[in-house]
């Protein structure tokens, strides 16, 4: 079998120099794209957990209504506690992960009635340099913002 090919030198390609260029270049740009994509994961995990938290949140505030009682919410640093009034026990517990703070220096107490009115409230919920909002308005609606 005959080689179109006559002379092996005239087989044209990149150098070692050539290469090793474009991984550095290659490298580099990675390496630039790395500390955005920790800042969406960090994101994406708060999101997360202020959805969990307003889920509850919203499941007290049906509770109270088809129950016809009124609840206390408890926020503190590291979690969130809901009582029927008048019953010690808890309705449920939820504890935020070592990664997110809220912005509480105290507690903070807010009422759910019975009629689907709460004491209006934010909660900020941060996580390094990122941050959500859960909002309580008057009427009971819970909202995320982040």
């Amino acid at each position: 079998m005959r080689s179109n090919v006559k002379n092996i030198s005239a087989i044209k390609g990149y150098s070692l120099t050539e290469v090793l260029i474009g991984i550095a270049i290659s490298s580099i740009l990675f390496s630039m794209s790395i500390p955005s994509l920790s800042e969406i994961n960090t994101l994406r995990f708060l999101k997360h957990e202020s959805h969990k938290v307003k889920h509850e949140l919203e499941d007290v505030l049906v509770k109270a209504q088809i129950e016809n009682t009124d609840h206390e919410v408890i926020i503190t640093q590291t979690s969130i506690t809901s009582f029927q009034k008048g019953n010690p026990l808890p309705f449920f517990e939820y504890n935020f992960p070592k990664k997110i703070q809220t912005d509480l220096r105290t507690p903070l107490k807010v009422s759910l009635y019975k009629s689907g009115v709460a004491s209006p409230t934010t909660i900020t919920l941060k996580s390094g340099a990122t941050t959500c909002k859960i909002k309580i308005s008057l009427r009971g609606r819970v909202t995320v913002l982040c």
